[in-house]
């Protein structure tokens, strides 16, 4: 059954936190290039999860005997990065997901991703975005850029 996971108030504090991740928390860096060109919302994340390790010459797992002489296969940890978003922020038009396999921290290998997915959506017109409204400081930065301070 498809409804209603959580109030209106509870949706919209979630979207507003999603968008501070690319304006100034863990996406920020990958997201600035698209600074005043759109706005957006994402999350990163992190993933751990158990690998088998398998040897390069076989493609067989690799196997090792305990102590007590019973064998078990290698295991390792490998992270993964994640980076879930939507744009753009006033008028969602697209939703993305991202998983980069054995990279690390979301913010610097899948956020870039997304940034590419955004970037193309913009290319290809499948998304149309007003510029992100100002806040108190973009004005000032405007008026620096074109010398009419």
């Amino acid at each position: 059954m498809i409804g209603q996971v959580c109030s209106p108030e509870t949706a919209a504090r979630v979207r507003q936190m999603m968008k501070s991740v690319v304006d100034g928390g863990t996406a920020a860096g990958a997201f600035g290039s698209l600074r005043g060109r759109i706005a957006t919302g994402g999350k990163t994340g992190t993933a751990q999860r158990i690998v088998t390790v398998y040897d390069p010459k076989t493609l067989e797992p690799k196997t090792r005997r305990s102590r007590e002489g019973e064998e078990y296969v290698v295991r390792d940890t490998s992270v993964d990065a994640l980076f879930i978003g939507f744009a753009p922020y006033e008028n969602p038009q697209i939703a993305y997901a991202v998983i980069v396999e054995d990279a690390g921290h979301g913010g610097k290998a899948a956020a870039p991703v997304a940034v590419g997915i955004v970037k193309k959506a913009l290319e290809l017109k499948l998304i149309t975005a007003k510029p992100p409204a100002e806040t108190a400081d973009q004005p000032r930065e405007r008026r620096r850029d074109n010398g009419t301070r």
